[in-house]
């Protein structure tokens, strides 16, 4: 820990890191826009990395204004990072998110910056990127599901990503608010690790033709099922355990599938990103068929 208690990524870590022996991955769910679907894939992206694919899951609700992450896991009360922070400066004993993180009953862990957006002045954003690398020591994988703003907090947060993944779904105001990312991600430099997520898919409109729209890389395509997870969000539950079985399930796993994929080949790390990974732009994968 440093003099400032700010836990020194580098000197903090007491715990094993994840399942291949290297650091894990941040993997950021991001649309400018709300309403698009990132925290239900978000939720569901976690769900099946832990529960399917044996992988160590932090999921981190950075939105501080509107965030329903732990409430869609039927997780009331909890602590959250500026509770622990602020408890910190009474007892000057630094808590990492591994040990703030509550755990849900799937096993994966559930991290809240904070309840209120009026007490977030100790969420300095500095610190809250260094501590959300110093989780890759620990979980294979943290996905943070953001706020739809461009502040200071996430912007040191996109500069720690290896992915992000962006939802869109096949409206006009979703749309554009995707290309205006693109447009931002150039001048921050992090646009070849940005991937499209077609949300509610099955509309009749084509993956390649939101490709050439939004000028982004289709990862997966996710079809229209919201009743499924709403009724699985009211029983505290992802829709990855509560209907196992569903067509949309398929498309959370190809996603995640596609996700771990491109960990493997290293391209992310490598700098080539997605956008290096698709010929031309377009994904090649036979699974990914116009709707």
């Amino acid at each position: 820990m440093t003099a400032s208690g700010i836990i020194d990524s580098e000197t903090q870590i007491d715990e094993p890191v994840g399942n291949d022996g290297n650091r894990g991955q941040i993997v950021i769910v991001f649309n400018p826009k709300g309403g698009v679907g990132k925290t239900t894939i978000a939720v569901n992206m976690a769900a099946m990395l832990q529960v399917r694919k044996g992988q160590r899951v932090l999921l981190v609700d950075c939105d501080t204004v509107t965030g329903h992450v732990a409430s869609s896991l039927g997780m009331e009360n909890v602590r959250t990072v500026a509770d622990a922070w602020t408890e910190d400066l009474s007892t000057g004993m630094a808590e990492s998110f591994a040990e703030i993180a509550a755990p849900h009953l799937n096993g994966v862990s559930v991290l809240v910056m904070a309840e209120s957006p009026l007490h977030t002045e100790i969420l300095e954003p500095k610190r809250v990127a260094e501590a959300i690398t110093t989780a890759c020591r620990v979980y294979d994988w943290v996905i943070v599901d953001m706020h739809p703003d461009y502040g200071p907090l996430n912007q040191v947060i996109f500069e720690r990503a290896d992915k992000i993944i962006v939802p869109v779904t096949p409206d006009v105001p979703a749309i554009r608010a995707a290309v205006q990312l693109r447009e931002v991600a150039v001048e921050l430099d992090i646009r070849e690790r940005l991937a499209m997520v077609v949300n509610r898919a099955n509309s009749g409109v084509s993956v390649a033709d939101m490709e050439r729209t939004v000028g982004m890389p289709a990862l997966a395509e996710v079809r229209s099922a919201g009743m499924l997870f709403v009724r699985a969000a009211n029983e505290g539950r992802s829709a990855v355990e509560r209907f196992p079985k569903e067509k949309v399930i398929e498309d959370i796993e190809n996603l995640c599938d596609r996700m771990m994929a491109t960990r493997d080949s290293g391209a992310t790390k490598s700098g080539q990103g997605f956008m290096g990974i698709f010929s031309g732009g377009r994904n090649t994968n036979p699974s990914m068929r116009a709707s």
